[in-house]
Order: C-alpha cells, then structure tokens, then sequence
C-alpha cells in the first residue's frame, strides 16, 4: 500500500501500563491527548473540535484522525503489551469513507506532522499521569476523572444516534458512558450498554458537541 506523504502515523508501546480490566480506558486516555494536541496546535477547540465515541476525533463533523488500541501478552504469564496507533489527517483527507473526512492544513495552513506529533507525545504524557494519578486517588471509581472529562469533549452526548454492530443496527439516544466506558444507549428496549460498534449521527456535519452557555470544560 503506496501511504502519500504528510499525515501522521504514530504507534505507541506500553508495557504493563494497568491490568487488564482497565487497559480499555487507555483508548479514551489517548483519545483526550489527541484533542489536546490538535487544539494546542489548531487554535481549535470544542465543539467545533469533538470527539466520537470509540476512537475518532471530528472537525466540524469530519473525522480527522482515529487510534485503535491493541494488547497483547508477551508471554502466557508474561507482561501485558498495549499498542495504540494514531492517524491524523494533518495534510490531506482519504475519499470515499463512510462519513466525511478532513484534514488539519484546512483550518491551519502550513501545519506539519512534526508539530502534531510533538504536541501529541506532550499531551499523552501529561494525560497518561493523570489518569494514573486519578486511579490511585480514587479507588473507587477510577475512570470516573477521565470519562467526565471525555464526555466534556464528546460529538452526539443527548442525540439520536445509530450504532452499527455485528448483530445490526440499533438506535437510540446517547447518553453516556458508564464507569467501564461502555456507550450508554437508551432505546425502546431500556439503556443498553455497548462495549463496541460504530456510531452514527443522522446529520454529522451539525449534531457536533454544544456545550450550554456559559459552560467551561475541565482541565486535566
């Protein structure tokens, strides 16, 4: 496969970060260190700046970057190894994909891979602290600091959405995510929690994330 020069393609490896309940928070970990990166780099923040629940960061309702996350044991009894690979559309957008695309260079011209992923490598480091820090301090619920701080940031929280799974579609309202980062579906059959699927809006471009009036997101 011929990849045309000037997006980012990032891998990063961790080696036994959490255990292995908890490694699926790292998607949403790395997916508050992209936002961040872009909007340091862009001058872009929320709502035109949002994330999609699993894995996909939107510009005015186009995705402009995605990760996919990965573990594997390195050994029976071994360490646990995460693998999360990001790519960003930074000067160009892919054609024909199931929704739109953009690219970065559409609301920064001149910006370049080397600045994303400099900012990138900054903000998972911070992000990556502090999500540690936050399961050490809060026992209880450990992935409570960063899914608040997740759904600040997120496209379609409140709207109706269409999920397309193995076993078909389904739709419903979004309205959350609980305390393992489950999409929270409520539908005609009562809420249903959704572990994995693609999600769609009815119109991507507009139903992006609208904080209230006077509304301020969390720092990490």
């Amino acid at each position: 496969m011929v990849v045309a020069p000037g997006n980012l393609y990032a891998s990063l490896l961790l080696i036994d970060p959490c255990d292995t309940p908890s490694a699926p928070q790292l998607g949403f970990v790395a997916g508050l260190a992209l936002h961040e990166a872009v909007e340091s780099v862009t001058g872009v923040g929320a709502p035109r700046l949002s994330l999609k629940w699993p894995n996909d960061l939107l510009l005015d309702g186009a995705k402009v970057s995605g990760l996919l996350l990965e573990g594997h044991r390195l050994q029976p009894d071994g360490p646990l190894a995460i693998i999360i690979g990001f790519g960003v559309n930074v000067a160009f957008a892919p054609t024909g994909t199931p929704y739109p695309a953009s690219a970065l260079q559409a609301v920064k011209s001149g910006l370049n891979r080397g600045e994303v992923f400099r900012a990138l490598s900054s903000a998972f480091a911070r992000t990556f602290s502090a999500w540690r820090m936050s399961a050490r301090m809060n026992a209880s619920d450990p992935f409570g600091a960063i899914r608040r701080l997740w759904l600040e940031r997120a496209a379609g929280v409140g709207q109706e959405v269409t999920l397309r799974l193995p076993s078909g579609e389904k739709m419903g309202v979004f309205k959350g995510l609980d305390r393992f980062g489950r999409l929270q579906l409520k539908s005609g059959d009562g809420m249903e929690l959704i572990d994995a699927g693609d999600l769609y809006f009815p119109n991507l471009l507009h139903d992006i994330a609208k904080p209230s009036a006077g509304s301020k997101r969390s720092q990490i």
